[in-house]
């Protein structure tokens, strides 16, 4: 509380929002801000939290994460807000969501994704595939659905890929020109996934495949495509087994 006065304030290293309206009136008033960490947002207030965020002008870096809740406790949060010609180049999004937020697709200076704990049961890439800057994207049980399309065309700028923890994804299509620029792919405990996608030859750019924890049947797939080499994709390609790339 008492922060709203600190007008010029750019960044904060850490805000806690648990039932305190005041608290998130007082953030709304830092309208220079560049980089704001909201945690513990129970999601009451809700409304007020978006006007809040909307006052910031000049915001490059949000973070929002709730409670840490038992899964069967945890409430949707609707983030509503408005951001018209946003700077906003980084967002990430530790909450459970009923649908994709549709201000998401619009942050045309988006440059980073991460959603995580979002628990979407419709497909989300159809609504980011056209974002112009998305460049890296992280997926971590974000997604209830058994089948993710990269569809043609889609997500140009995309260097970085993360899929985590997506419970019942037995199944990843990429069309021939969708991810033409990926450069990093980690699928990291994807239990239902027991195939290598075949089209992940259409990956040029591909140079890092992670697949730290996947199931004993998708890491022997990638053994035996190797010493077969009648796997066509880009030469040069390093597997990883067990580390993990920064997202």
């Amino acid at each position: 509380k008492d922060i709203g006065g600190m007008t010029m304030l750019q960044k904060i290293p850490e805000v806690r929002i648990e039932l305190d309206e005041v608290a998130i009136r007082e953030v709304g008033k830092l309208k220079q801000l560049r980089d704001l960490r909201v945690l513990c947002f129970s999601g009451d207030h809700n409304n007020v939290l978006c006007s809040s965020i909307e006052e910031m002008k000049h915001l490059q870096a949000l973070r929002i994460k709730t409670f840490n809740e038992t899964s069967g406790d945890r409430r949707i949060v609707d983030l509503n807000i408005t951001l018209r010609n946003s700077k906003l180049q980084k967002l990430f999004l530790d909450m459970k969501l009923e649908r994709l937020p549709n201000w998401i697709p619009q942050l045309r200076n988006l440059e980073r994704l991460t959603l995580r704990k979002s628990d979407l049961t419709n497909d989300p890439l159809e609504s980011l595939e056209d974002m112009p800057c998305l460049s890296v994207l992280s997926l971590t049980y974000a997604y209830e659905g058994k089948i993710l399309h990269f569809r043609a065309g889609g997500f140009q700028k995309l260097r970085k890929l993360n899929l985590s923890n997506l419970g019942k994804l037995n199944s990843i299509c990429i069309d021939d020109t969708a991810l033409p620029s990926l450069e990093y792919f980690e699928l990291t405990c994807l239990d239902k996934l027991k195939s290598v996608p075949v089209d992940i030859q259409h990956l040029k750019k591909l140079k890092f495949l992670d697949v730290p924890c996947m199931p004993t049947e998708f890491v022997e797939e990638i053994d035996r495509i190797g010493k077969n080499k009648h796997w066509t994709i880009n030469y040069g390609l390093y597997v990883i087994y067990g580390t993990y790339l920064a997202f």
